[in-house]
């Protein structure tokens, strides 16, 4: 059994599914009654040839799945990582109803992010090394796609008209130039520009994840501080932001969470609120949204059509396109105001082309210091660049060392700092079915004031602090009005308006399953505590981390008594997971390695009992395709 898609509940009622619609179920009873015991014979046959070199293949740690329910559907083989299924077809498919089944399961999986190759029994049978190279390039790194500069013809520089494989999903041009005739396909990719035409958003997706340099998948190489190029992306269209106020929030930790939290306030106090974060975990639309709703996908397909010029003459990185995009979806929009997460430090980072009317620095830690600097008042300066002259600035945590650097960057700029910790605190806090309950004292107040919010993570007292203070300043400093009697229905259901995930979510109950993104030495400090106080029989951890972090200063942290499951993203930038546990090995955490996130979690899901916990994290990206697993649970 997939414990990653079904539960008992679910079993039941795929058993009830007619059995037309499986796709074994209709192999066996399409068969019986065509009484075509030859041909049963030989789709049995073809899929156990099949299976016998897909197991003996390692496909550059890919590991494929037999009979595996999707859905609805039972998959003959699937790589569940990279979102590949193989379908073994026995040649009778003359039958209209099995014509019209089959357009029916590719769609629905399509539609689920899977994409569907199909083979013959002759094609299995006889060309089994053609369908190993074809499975290969399958599951092979995407090749650059021709949407970006380069090459004699490309979408983003020429009008061209050409065709696409049919079955599949990423955008590769074959060598020797871009003629129809030289593709092998019936399907024409739409040309770019025309009014009304344009690629289908999951093509322009897989361009911008794998054309632009993504930092979060390739790390330092895509790294690209500077304002320069954002600088002419927001000339081209037209100064967006400085059509609606802004709030700039940087941080080590926990500017997500108060980014969130401000967004939800500003919509209860009726603001049309813009809120632009990264990275995003399952749907690239989580990174820029207008009162909790992201992005449409014709409104991305539009706005990279309408930068294809652009895009060639400038060369942006994946974070500044993504930061033009929000800038201008925000003004198109007609904002009130908008809350902008920075991706990485502060000074030179590409949202720092804004003047907010209020900046926030939620904390420092140790992160990202080979770009920011090895120690925390490095770090500090490089986030202190996003004071502004006149604009006040909250900070969440004194810090000995960062504290004198963010005094004097205010002083410097002439503005107003506060240090929210210095004016509230959490004296207690308990949790609830709804998230959490805070008691927060604050100065020259007798009684402490209960907060309700909806997110779950300890650490979540420090970000109400730092949000609760920040809203003080908008009120007071920056002549943001906002009614006292919406604040706290609003941070109530601030996950819910916003759309927050990743922070200490609860993915399952018995056993119980608990994801989070902490993913430095600072977060990890707040995970341990709240594992310890968690009650279970046994614990299971699944992690993986990224290669460019050091992670002994985490792996020292983790609990010694738990199982672990060392895993990896899918990205190119994660670690090893054979290199991690043998690094964890020395910190006394034992356990196996899996070759993908799907596999951990699914064997640790089997190896767990109902009274029993699972931990998944380490970063954001095993977090990420924790939920991909998780697609049939709340949240």
């Amino acid at each position: 059994m997939n414990y990653l898609k079904m539960d008992s509940t679910k079993d039941k009622q795929i058993k009830k599914i007619p059995k037309y619609q499986t796709g074994h179920a209709s192999d066996y009873e399409l068969l019986k009654r065509l009484k075509k015991d030859k041909m049963r014979r030989n789709i049995t046959g073809a899929e156990a040839y099949l299976w016998q070199h897909l197991k003996g293949n390692q496909f550059g740690g890919y590991r494929f799945r037999r009979e595996h329910i999707i859905d609805q559907f039972m998959i003959d083989f699937v790589c569940l990582s990279k979102r590949l299924v193989i379908e073994v077809d026995g040649g009778y498919h003359n039958d209209p109803e099995m014509i019209e089944t089959d357009k029916m399961r590719t769609q629905i999986l399509n539609d689920l992010g899977f994409r569907v190759v199909r083979f013959s029994n002759e094609e299995v049978l006889f060309g089994i090394n053609k369908m190993l190279a074809t499975i290969s390039k399958e599951l092979a790194p995407p090749q650059p796609s021709p949407l970006g500069g380069g090459g004699k013809c490309s979408p983003l520089s020429c009008d061209t008209s050409f065709a696409i494989q049919q079955k599949a999903t990423p955008i590769n041009t074959p060598s020797g130039g871009c003629s129809p005739q030289s593709l092998s396909s019936n399907v024409s990719l739409p040309i770019w520009g025309r009014a009304g035409v344009g690629l289908p958003y999951s093509d322009v997706v897989h361009y911008l994840l794998t054309s632009l340099p993504v930092f979060q998948h390739s790390g330092g190489s895509a790294y690209k501080p500077g304002l320069q190029t954002i600088s002419e992306l927001d000339d081209f269209y037209g100064n967006p932001h400085r059509r609606y106020r802004t709030i700039h929030v940087a941080g080590t930790n926990g500017k997500g969470s108060v980014s969130h939290m401000l967004a939800a306030i500003l919509q209860g106090a009726g603001y049309k609120t813009g809120l632009f974060t990264s990275p995003h975990l399952v749907d690239f639309r989580e990174r820029i949204k207008i009162n909790g709703e992201m992005i449409t996908e014709d409104e991305v397909v539009e706005f990279v059509t309408r930068s294809r010029a652009m895009f060639d003459k400038v060369q942006p990185s994946f974070f500044e396109m993504t930061t033009a995009m929000a800038f201008d979806h925000f003004a198109r929009h007609v904002v009130d105001i908008a809350v902008i997460e920075t991706g990485m430090g502060g000074r030179l980072d590409a949202t720092n082309i804004i003047r907010p009317v209020m900046s926030v620095i939620t904390n420092i830690s140790m992160d990202h210091t080979q770009f920011l600097g090895n120690n925390p008042v490095a770090i500090a300066t490089e986030k202190a660049g996003i004071i502004k002259p006149g604009v006040p600035v909250v900070i969440g945590e004194t810090q000995p060392g960062p504290a004198q650097v963010f005094e004097d960057a205010a002083r410097a700029a002439g503005c107003t700092i506060v240090f929210a910790d210095q004016h509230a605190r959490v004296g207690r806090s308990y949790h609830t079915d709804e998230g959490q309950v805070f008691y927060i004292e604050q100065s020259g107040q007798e009684a402490p004031l209960p907060v309700v919010i909806d997110l779950d993570g300890d650490y979540q007292q420090k970000n109400i602090i730092t949000a609760l203070m920040a809203l003080q300043c908008l009120r007071h400093h920056a002549g943001v009005e906002i009614a006292s009697d919406t604040i706290l229905p609003s941070l109530a259901h601030a996950a819910q308006t916003t759309g927050l995930r990743g922070r200490w979510q609860i993915l399952r109950e018995k056993p119980f399953v608990v994801c989070d993104t902490a993913h430095n030495t600072a977060g990890w400090m707040w995970v341990k505590q709240q594992i310890k106080r968690c009650v279970y029989k046994r614990l299971h951890m699944v992690v993986g981390f990224v290669n460019d972090k050091d992670v002994s200063g985490i792996l020292e942290l983790m609990p010694r008594n738990a199982v672990y499951y060392f895993t990896k993203a899918s990205i190119p930038r994660a670690l090893d997971e054979s290199e991690l546990m043998k690094r964890a090995l020395e910190y006394g955490l034992k356990g196996n390695a899996y070759p993908d996130v799907v596999t951990a979690i699914e064997t640790a899901l089997h190896d767990a009992v109902e009274d029993d916990m699972v931990y998944i994290g380490g970063s954001t990206f095993v977090v990420a395709e924790a939920f991909a697993s998780f697609s049939g649970f709340e949240g």
